[in-house]
């Protein structure tokens, strides 16, 4: 599997499970080392006509990029969102970063404050 939008982000697997297996690990490992690099991972771009597959992003990193790709949109700065939400720029900082384990109420006050509406859709466990 490949990901046009992520240069340099592929992976193989034996079997369509195994490769979506292997493509979760590589997706979220790449996307982490962009945010880490203090770059913006590009937004999965349609692909009209093209059989594709659904690839998840784990929860806390797809709320990281949601959060730092609507400041990029709106040009809020870390320190001017720190100031709508009553925190230190330090704080915003550990927020966006993809290693930092933050609470759910903060990502939850940080996406609020940048209008992003947060939802959660539980899917059943798969089964072994």
């Amino acid at each position: 599997m490949n990901f046009p939008d992520c240069p340099g982000c592929q992976t193989f697997g034996d079997s369509k499970d195994q490769a979506t297996e292997m493509a979760t690990d590589a997706l979220a490992g790449w996307l982490a080392s962009m945010l880490k690099h203090g770059e913006l991972p590009p937004l999965p771009k349609s692909r009209e006509g093209r059989s594709m597959v659904a690839v998840p992003v784990p929860a806390r990193l797809a709320a990281v990029i949601m959060i730092r790709s609507r400041r990029a949109k709106l040009r809020v700065t870390q320190k001017q969102l720190a100031e709508r939400l009553g925190v230190s720029q330090q704080q915003v900082a550990k927020l966006e970063d993809p290693d930092t384990n933050s609470s759910l109420g903060s990502i939850e006050k940080a996406m609020h404050a940048l209008g992003i509406r947060l939802e959660f859709v539980p899917e059943p466990a798969a089964r072994s």
